[in-house]
C-alpha cells in the first residue's frame, strides 16, 4: 500500500532530518482516503521509531557529530537544542508529550535521550504516546471538519488544508529561531 509506505518513509525522515511533520501527510490521508487512516498512522510510527532508533544510536556514540548536524536544520537552533536537553532530563515522558505540541522536534529527544539516561527501550516506549497524541488530535480535528462540509466541496476543503499547513509553517518558521 503506497499510502502507508509513504508515511512509513515520511515518519523515518521527519524523525531524522527531514523538517516537515508527517502531520502533513496523515490529515491528507484523513481528507482523502479516510479507509486507509489507521494503518497509515501505524506505518508512521513505525517509520518515527526507526528513525527515532537511529537518531538514538547516533546521539549515544557521537553526540557532538548530531548536535552539529541538528543546528543546521531549518528552525533548530543551538537554544533549542540545549532546552530540549534539559527538559528531558527533568522529565523525559512529558517533555516528549510537550514538545509534540510545542514544536520541539522529536529528532532533538531522540539524539539526546541516551544522555538523559534513557534506554532505547523506556525511549520507544515514550515515542508511542509522544507522537500519536498530537497526529490524532489533528486527525480528529480534520475528520471534524470534513465531515461538517458539504461533500461537493471536496476540492475547497483540499484548498483549506493547503492553506492551513502553509499558514502553520510560515507561522512556526517566523517564531522559531535560527
Amino acid at each position: 500500500m503506497l499510502i502507508g509506505l509513504i508515511g512509513l518513509i515520511w515518519g523515518f525522515s521527519e524523525a531524522t532530518l527531514f523538517f516537515l511533520v508527517p502531520d502533513i501527510w496523515l490529515t491528507w490521508v484523513v481528507l482523502h482516503h479516510e479507509e486507509y487512516s489507521k494503518p497509515t498512522y501505524l506505518w508512521t510510527l513505525i517509520g518515527a521509531m526507526l528513525g527515532g532508533t537511529l537518531m538514538y544510536l547516533w546521539g549515544m556514540s557521537r553526540p557532538n557529530q548530531v548536535t552539529a548536524l541538528l543546528d543546521k536544520v531549518p528552525a533548530i537552533s543551538e537554544n533549542l537544542i540545549a532546552t530540549s536537553a534539559m527538559n528531558l532530563n527533568d522529565s523525559s515522558f512529558l517533555a516528549m508529550l510537550t514538545g509534540s505540541f510545542s514544536g520541539t522536534p522529536y529528532k532533538l529527544y531522540a539524539s539526546q535521550a541516551y544522555q538523559a539516561n534513557l534506554s532505547l527501550i523506556s525511549f520507544l516506549a515514550i515515542t508511542i504516546p509522544a507522537r500519536l497524541a498530537r497526529w490524532i488530535v489533528l486527525g480528529l480535528v480534520t475528520f471534524g471538519i470534513k465531515h461538517v462540509m458539504p461533500r461537493h466541496q471536496s476540492n475547497r476543503l483540499t484548498m483549506i488544508w493547503m492553506s492551513l499547513w502553509i499558514l502553520n509553517y510560515l507561522f512556526y518558521f517566523s517564531v522559531m529561531e535560527n
